[in-house]
């Protein structure tokens, strides 16, 4: 998707990409845990630490930096893939290691002119270690890598918070990565500040899913990136889905 003039057709555009994303996360996870009532406003916390520098991708912000510019390497320049810049994209979210050269695709059209306008993400990600009822957002001032700390949009994050949607579950995200997973590829290829809505997703129908992103919408602006972070294909038995045993290469590309 691309960013497009400020014309009301185009604002519509953009509402509507908010919720159409938000059908293409996974529903994670198949317990349900208690999840507590709505935040008051006001009660952002702290800097939540990486849980994922040194394994998940590099520690040293040197190797990291490198490493992630090799990644983008791999990707093409805006002006080869589109006449606009994005204002939504979807990235995996596996170990820098796996699927970095992937999201080096996604993240490269952000470069220059591609992340130009860009001052807020909105990134929306499936939780793996917890169950729970709607989205949640992570009570915190700032998400840290090995970059630097990322600050939340506290604005938008308690205007989110204040939605039945939205419930408390920081227990399901003090491990969770699909979120961080992406934050060093924003954070080089957007060279200016830019604020954060990290907001995991559990278990939604339909008719929650649209409720979700209706109160994302109004948030969708000419200088926001609507981010979903995905899994794409969980191959396997151990994720309940073998639908071939042979020439897997050749398959899951073709599944492709």
């Amino acid at each position: 998707m691309s960013r497009s003039s400020p014309e009301p057709s185009a604002r519509g555009r953009l509402r509507r990409s908010a919720w159409l994303l938000l059908l293409a996360l996974p529903l994670a996870g198949t317990a349900v845990c208690g999840t507590g009532p709505n935040r008051e406003a006001g009660a952002m916390r702290g800097t939540r630490p990486s849980a994922l520098a040194g394994s998940w991708y590099p520690a040293d912000p040197e190797r990291l930096s490198a490493s992630v510019d090799a990644h983008l390497a791999q990707g093409r320049p805006l002006a080869e893939v589109a006449r606009r810049p994005p204002i939504a994209l979807i990235a995996p979210h596996a170990g820098h290691e796996w699927s970095g050269d992937a999201a080096g695709h996604v993240y490269r059209l952000l470069e220059g002119e591609g992340g130009a306008a860009i001052t807020r993400v909105i990134l929306l990600g499936p939780s793996h270690y917890a169950g729970f009822r709607g989205a949640s957002i992570l009570a915190v001032n700032a998400f840290a890598t090995p970059l630097g700390d990322v600050p939340l949009d506290t604005a938008v994050v308690q205007a989110l918070q204040a939605s039945p949607d939205f419930v408390a579950a920081d227990a399901a995200q003090l491990r969770e990565h699909c979120l961080e997973i992406q934050l060093p590829f924003l954070q080089r290829v957007l060279r200016h500040p830019f604020r954060l809505v990290p907001i995991l997703v559990s278990r939604i129908d339909a008719a929650g899913g649209q409720r979700i992103a209706a109160a994302i919408a109004p948030f969708v602006d000419e200088t926001t990136l609507l981010l979903i972070s995905s899994d794409f294909t969980h191959f396997g038995s151990r994720f309940g889905y073998v639908p071939f045993g042979n020439d897997l290469d050749m398959n899951l590309r073709r599944l492709d």
